[in-house]
């Protein structure tokens, strides 16, 4: 029995149940930072990469978008390339850090089916803002050069002092303000930030 005991405690081992432990530690953190602020913020930029690349190829294949605002990311909802009965598809549409729209809250997959793209409150089913390429200064084609602003959050109030914004080039990155207590970010043609001007969030 001593001699088990001694096998039990060899330095060896003792090293392994650390290792485990830290481990153990490290993944517990990190599934907690999917779910914090930053993780938030990253599966934003994600999911606003995913619609700015959507929106890159249609403009690259057809010359030009389809719609304005909310509704010209919905078309791809229309369109099916993001699948209506899917909700891992439609999250696509809403930033996890938005407290106000959300796949729930919009009615779940059901309510995309057939969606009306011409129906004056679209907002509710998406986080995102897109482009109104016939506002004046904001036609965009397949040579617009350098790429402009897309999609973006549709208001800072998903992640503070700052939003998230996808190009005509299929990138994406946090757009903000220095330093925080700045005067709020807003998309439209009033947007203090002028990448933001040429967006509708309804």
């Amino acid at each position: 029995m001593a001699g088990m005991a001694r096998r039990l405690l060899r330095p060896i081992d003792v090293v392994a149940v650390i290792v485990v432990i830290v481990m153990a530690v490290f993944m517990a953190g990190s599934l907690h930072g999917v779910h914090g602020p930053t993780g938030q913020r990253l599966h934003c930029v994600n999911n606003v990469r995913n619609l700015a690349g959507l929106l890159a190829a249609d403009l690259t294949r057809t010359g030009r978008l389809h719609g304005r605002g909310p509704a010209m990311l919905l078309w791809f909802v229309h369109v099916r390339e993001i699948d209506a009965g899917s909700a891992d598809r439609l999250s696509t549409l809403f930033c996890p850090a938005d407290t106000r729209d959300s796949l729930q809250a919009a009615g779940g997959p059901t309510a995309f089916r057939d969606l009306d793209l011409t129906r004056e409150d679209l907002g509710r089913f998406t986080s995102y803002a897109g482009r109104d390429p016939g506002a004046p200064g904001c036609a965009v084609s397949r040579d617009t050069q350098p790429p402009v602003v897309l999609v973006s959050d549709d208001s800072d109030d998903h992640h503070g002092a700052g939003v998230v914004v996808g190009f005509s080039d299929g990138s994406a990155r946090l757009l903000s303000l220095e330093p925080p207590e700045s005067p709020r970010i807003e998309v439209g043609p009033e947007s203090i930030l002028h990448q933001l001007r040429c967006l509708r969030a309804e």
